[in-house]
């Protein structure tokens, strides 16, 4: 095909090449290695948190609170920022806010897609709500 001028050879940095692989008994089938590629592509990888540590954390405090993220928690986001309301709601079912926070996004933060942007704004409102 090269001779043929059906294809071109160029070159990037990120270029990965395709090779024919061979099975025995199957035709051969092409495949492409992106090691290349994933050596310059740059992600945003935020590790699991080691449970034992929490756990050794937890054991220590004198009290222990936990949040209904069900009732009276909300949080937000959008292209340019993010919000969480912590609400009470009494006993006739109204609804009243207690507290309210907020953040713009930095321009890292605004190239996040909509998932990472809400899990964004649950992890502000957890660290701006653990002690109350």
């Amino acid at each position: 095909m090269l001779a043929m001028k059906i294809i071109n050879v160029r070159f990037y940095d990120s270029k990965s090449p395709m090779i024919l692989v061979e099975a025995p008994g199957r035709d051969p089938r092409p495949c492409i290695d992106y090691r290349k590629l994933s050596n310059i592509t740059k992600t945003k990888c935020f590790p699991l948190p080691n449970v034992e540590v929490h756990k050794e954390t937890v054991s220590l405090v004198k009290y222990i609170t936990t949040m209904d993220l069900y009732k009276g928690y909300l949080t937000d986001s959008s292209d340019y920022g993010m919000g969480t309301v912590l609400s009470q709601i009494d006993k006739d079912g109204n609804e009243h806010p207690i507290v309210y926070h907020s953040k713009k996004f930095s321009e890292i933060d605004e190239k996040y897609g909509v998932s990472e942007k809400e899990y964004a704004a649950i992890i502000f409102a957890i660290q701006k709500l653990r002690h109350l």
